[in-house]
């Protein structure tokens, strides 16, 4: 038997302002046995920073399944959730073959669930990339070859990211500079300096030498991640 959870991130800039007042939690869930529905709400000690979460209330929303059940609690938001936090659907012990689904869920001012509101899939879309973006697979990364080996490449992210991106070539190893489309080299010496809005790529030991001066392009995809 296994513990089963699903968690939903909150930022402290989408959910300070409703620390200590009334909420309403909403939104479909089925499974494919009854089972119980927990909520756990964690709070974080320092602002958006799952390690220092801890746990400042629980609530059961009743029993779901096996069909499509619509759930709602309304409660006081701790105030603790003014440095964000996390909602966690606790779900119990699973035995194998079982299967949960959540869908609409919805956290709101208030103590009455309201329609679900739903974002244009661009703005959906460009919410996500604020915690991770792919580079593109070609010239992800543009700049110049500052010696017949060394090349310094640069790129705006677009939206900026939530906080500093952790940053790591797909797939792991040796990224592929090329040069003014003559040529490609390699190189596993590499550092990329990051920013929430931009990443600056400084490789060395590229083999083979190209021509100094010449146009640099990354042609391996740089990960981006901001997640909390």
């Amino acid at each position: 038997m296994t513990s089963a959870a699903v968690s939903q991130t909150l930022e402290q800039a989408m959910i300070a302002d409703l620390a200590g007042e009334r909420v309403t939690l909403s939104g479909w869930v089925k499974a494919s046995r009854s089972l119980t529905l927990g909520v756990n709400l964690y709070a974080y000690g320092t602002p958006d920073q799952a390690s220092s979460r801890a746990n400042v209330g629980w609530f059961s929303m009743g029993i779901i399944g096996p069909a499509w059940t619509f759930v709602q609690q309304s409660f006081v938001l701790p105030a603790g959730f003014a440095a964000g936090g996390q909602v966690e659907f606790s779900l119990g012990s699973l035995a194998a073959g079982d299967t949960v689904g959540l869908a609409g869920l919805q956290l709101e001012a208030g103590g009455m669930a309201t329609a679900r509101e739903v974002r244009l899939p661009g703005a959906e879309l460009w919410m996500c990339q604020r915690y991770y973006q792919l580079t593109p697979v070609l010239y992800g990364l543009v700049g110049t070859w500052t010696s017949p080996t060394t090349a310094v490449m640069s790129v705006a992210l677009q939206p900026a990211m939530r906080t500093t991106p952790v940053c790591q070539p797909v797939p792991p190893g040796p990224v592929s500079v090329d040069c003014a489309d003559v040529g490609t080299s390699s190189t596993t010496s590499f550092a990329v300096f990051a920013s929430p809005a931009n990443l600056v790529m400084h490789a060395s030991s590229l083999a083979p030498a190209r021509t100094a001066g010449g146009g640099a392009g990354c042609n391996t995809q740089i990960a981006c991640n901001a997640e909390i």
